[in-house]
């Protein structure tokens, strides 16, 4: 267990999180469910990789960063969606498009060096 605070994914998902959640009550981009269903992904992501920072074990913690990774796919589909669809101005998607596919390269390192850590046999054992 260690903060998740400390973690630079969790920062950059954090970053992607706090903009979504102050764009939507902006009048740039048009409410609704697609729009609430944008944030509550990028919450999950945020969530995940706290939650997984929390694990006992490095195992628990490759599995909720594979699911914040999940996540995170997700949210660049409804933002794609979303930009497409009219819902979101392209100046404003795709920077946090590309901040999310950020986010999805180093979950993936990450969960890979957890993953290689949790196989590591354990001296004298």
């Amino acid at each position: 267990m260690f903060p998740f605070e400390r973690l630079h994914v969790w920062g950059k998902a954090h970053a992607v999180g706090v903009a979504l959640i102050r764009i939507s009550q902006t009048s740039v981009v048009h409410r609704g469910p697609i729009l609430t269903e944008v944030v509550r992904t990028a919450c999950s992501v945020c969530s995940n990789i706290a939650e997984g920072a929390g694990s006992e074990t490095s195992a628990q913690f490759a599995r909720y960063l594979g699911i914040a990774r999940a996540s995170a796919y997700e949210l660049e589909a409804q933002l794609l969606l979303a930009r497409d669809g009219g819902l979101i101005p392209a100046d404003v998607a795709d920077p946090l498009i590309a901040e999310v596919t950020q986010v999805k390269r180093i979950l993936i390192t990450l969960q890979r060096r957890v993953r290689a850590k949790s196989s590591t046999p354990v001296a004298g054992a």
